[in-house]
């Protein structure tokens, strides 16, 4: 008998689950534990609606401004597009001004702005950050699990001659703003530490991806309720 296929928005449903048991088991590594602590955590932390991204320019050469903008567009388009829950826009600088501390926030930063990335770290976070030197993100979420804020720090001055590397930071870094907070060893992954190969999203990312922006997913969502979302006829 073939595969019994079922689409759910952007998923399509393969003898009944969204995911393999091998995604599903990566699946849980990336979001249910933290690149930075590696403790284990019961519930997803996740924005709750749409969410707004600025690009501080300054610390930024002029020269890299355009590219890092049209990269940053892309790969808000490539999220949009697999996200059936929260959708991602850019903003200018008057935007900035005006939704600061009004509309949940990502900030990315560039190299020259390391200081006034780390003052908006906490302490610990701050250690953390030392031992970091190519990219780092933060988020801050609610007693609900609800992200609320974050912020993203990219060196772009030391990775500029390697344009795979930059782009590997940024979809990795914006991804794991979004709430899948862990990396995983698993080759061609965007979640993999290979920051010279694996710069674009690979075939299972975009189904993790895609799982984890879906509207099944909520703020708070625990590890039983994943395996009931990944088997449920929805």
């Amino acid at each position: 008998m073939g595969n019994k296929i079922l689409k759910l928005q952007n998923l399509v449903k393969i003898n009944n689950k969204y995911l393999s048991r091998k995604e599903i088991k990566l699946f849980k590594q990336i979001v249910f534990k933290h690149e930075y602590d590696n403790v284990s955590y019961h519930n997803i932390k996740k924005w709750k609606g749409d969410i707004f991204i600025y690009l501080h320019h300054y610390g930024i050469p002029s020269y890299l401004i355009d590219f890092i903008s049209e990269r940053i567009n892309i790969i808000v388009n490539e999220i949009n597009e697999m996200s059936s829950s929260n959708k991602l826009y850019i903003i200018n600088k008057d935007l900035y001004r005006e939704y600061k501390n009004k509309v949940p926030l990502l900030e990315i930063f560039g190299s020259n702005q390391h200081n006034v990335f780390s003052k908006r770290l906490s302490k610990v976070g701050q250690q953390i950050f030392k031992k970091k030197k190519d990219g780092f993100f933060n988020i801050t979420y609610n007693k609900n699990f609800e992200i609320e804020k974050g912020i993203v720090y990219i060196n772009i001055i030391d990775n500029q001659e390697n344009k795979n590397r930059l782009l590997h930071l940024l979809r990795e870094e914006i991804i794991q703003s979004l709430g899948m907070v862990n990396d995983i060893d698993f080759k061609n992954s965007i979640f993999n530490q290979n920051l010279d190969k694996n710069y674009k999203y690979s075939r299972m990312d975009r189904k993790l991806i895609t799982f984890f922006l879906s509207s099944n997913i909520k703020p708070g969502t625990n590890k039983k309720e994943i395996e009931l979302l990944n088997n449920k006829n929805v």
